[in-house]
């Protein structure tokens, strides 16, 4: 029982730490603080009077455009 307890147990932290591993596939958002611009998606972006600017769009997306009617909480102006 003791030998099972041990493989189980070895196993099940086997699979959390492959699972912790894995990266957030989609998920891209950082932020700078020392130069106040933010990326999210595709887009960089600078918050002012609560509104979000785009100041940069990735040149490698293709197709139409959306600009998103928010990012990062804020109202794209």
């Amino acid at each position: 029982m003791k030998k099972n307890s041990k493989k189980l147990l070895s196993s099940l932290l086997a699979m959390v730490m492959v699972l912790c591993s894995l990266p957030f596939v989609g998920v891209t958002f950082s932020a700078s603080a020392e130069d106040g611009r933010y990326t999210e998606g595709y887009y960089t972006y600078t918050v002012k009077n609560g509104e979000a600017t785009i100041t940069y769009c990735d040149e490698g997306i293709s197709g139409e455009v959306v600009i998103p009617d928010t990012l990062g909480g804020y109202p794209v102006t």
